[in-house]
């Protein structure tokens, strides 16, 4: 099978950020999700000798998030879009928490499409997409791998 124009290139990655956590944002998500992120919260104060002075911990679930969002708006997801790449919802996503986000940090994210099948016999192609985030001052955030599936439009 011929690659169609524009397809989608293993390899192509784009910088997210920087992106401020906004405190009042965050707070509305955990009301939202009635997440407070416990377990980073106890591990943080434990690990620092409590957690006087910190920004509220921000829930890795909704970090996730705002990086899909980031990427959604993103030069590599536009190409996507461009060569007319249909993703799906992921199929499947690995995500690590590595260290906790609090209110008012600062992330930047790399994006890779690590990975490119071609839709054959009649199935979705698929797309896998690893993301690195971590804080402007250098603390690895969270890392995550994720597969769509995806197809080309039916008029194409």
């Amino acid at each position: 099978m011929m690659p169609r124009p524009g397809e989608p290139v293993a390899g192509l990655t784009t910088t997210l950020g920087p992106y401020q956590i906004p405190t009042a944002r965050m707070a509305v998500a955990h009301s939202l999700t009635w997440s407070t992120s416990e377990m980073h919260s106890v591990a943080t104060a434990s690990a620092a000798g409590g957690s006087a002075g910190r920004q509220p911990i921000v829930a890795g679930p909704w970090i996730a998030a705002v990086l899909a969002g980031l990427y959604a708006r993103s030069d590599a997801a536009a190409q996507l879009r461009d060569s007319g790449v249909r993703l799906a919802a992921p199929t499947q996503m690995e995500i690590c928490y590595h260290h906790p986000v609090h209110g008012n940090d600062v992330i930047v994210a790399r994006c890779t499409i690590q990975s490119v099948a071609a839709p054959r016999d009649g199935r979705p192609g698929t797309v896998v997409i690893g993301d690195e985030c971590s804080a402007t001052d250098g603390r690895p955030l969270l890392s995550c791998t994720r597969t769509y599936e995806y197809s080309w439009p039916a008029d194409a």
